[in-house]
């Protein structure tokens, strides 16, 4: 199955995060790369499906090769054209809200806990409702004393004492999100790969399998199931580049989608408080 995985991933990343870059530059004024990654893939799922409808359903031939290799390179260069007439998005980059308040003492044991029984529910060491019971209730008492705790007066920055700070926290900016990203993917892929890629969990993924189906022969999911065709239809595109069935793309896709909400999450706390 790695072999397959080569095959996908790749057209995963021309498809759902390319063809929004051009865009991400155009719409968002942000230096940060990590930033305009997270906005280039929201861009592309959004806008690579939209405009993969169009000829599917017009014509009625669902998400032919043709559709899969047209619609990504058509948002690309149409970002890529805006990009040049326009240029990059005007505006401040920077925080729009103050930073938080740092947490004291107490209210981080508390948090450090709840994270300490949540990563023993993901590895399995710990489980049971009163653990998931244990986790809400040490992050709420967390919230409430970070609520009553006495606010600390930061320091007053010395020169000499900030120049020396320097040199870890451009190696924490430049360090931390990639190694975050990349124990979220080792999260993802560990299970398929120790237990040699079986299928995913549950029965769901079936039906999806046949939505993706019904958007490559059809281009509408009607009247199988209501569902929005942008996964569907992005899944068409993937499957067709790829020339794997929609099935097979499942297992090897999906874990990497845990990466969206890292970014996501990323990219919110950056325009509301900034890097740190």
């Amino acid at each position: 199955m790695l072999f397959d995985l080569i095959r996908a991933l790749p057209v995963a990343i021309l498809v759902g995060v390319v063809p929004g870059w051009f865009w991400s530059r155009l719409l968002v004024a942000s230096a940060d790369r990590a930033e305009r990654f997270a906005y280039s893939v929201g861009l592309s799922l959004a806008l690579v499906p939209a405009v993969s409808l169009i000829p599917a359903r017009l014509f009625g031939t669902g998400v032919t090769l043709a559709v899969a290799i047209a619609s990504p390179l058509l948002v690309f260069f149409l970002g890529l054209a805006a990009y040049l007439r326009f240029g990059p998005a005007k505006g401040p980059d920077e925080p729009i809200a103050p930073p938080p308040t740092p947490f004291g003492s107490l209210a981080l044991v508390l948090l450090i806990a709840a994270f300490g029984l949540t990563l023993g529910v993901q590895t399995g060491a710990v489980r049971g409702t009163t653990i998931l019971i244990a986790i809400a209730l040490l992050v709420l008492f967390a919230g409430i004393v970070h609520l009553i705790e006495p606010r600390a007066q930061p320091a007053p920055q010395v020169e000499g004492l900030a120049g020396s700070r320097r040199l870890p926290a451009v190696l924490a900016r430049r360090l931390l999100l990639p190694v975050v990203l990349a124990l979220t993917l080792l999260r993802g892929y560990l299970g398929p790969v120790l237990h040699d890629w079986p299928f995913v969990r549950g029965v769901d993924h079936y039906s999806h399998a046949v939505m993706a189906e019904l958007m490559i022969s059809r281009g509408k999911i009607e009247p199988y199931l209501i569902y929005p065709p942008g996964f569907h239809t992005m899944t068409a595109e993937i499957s067709r580049l790829s020339g794997l069935e929609p099935l097979e793309v499942f297992p090897l896709v999906a874990p990497s989608l845990l990466l969206l909400p890292a970014l996501g999450c990323y990219a919110l706390a950056r325009r509301l408080w900034g890097w740190e």
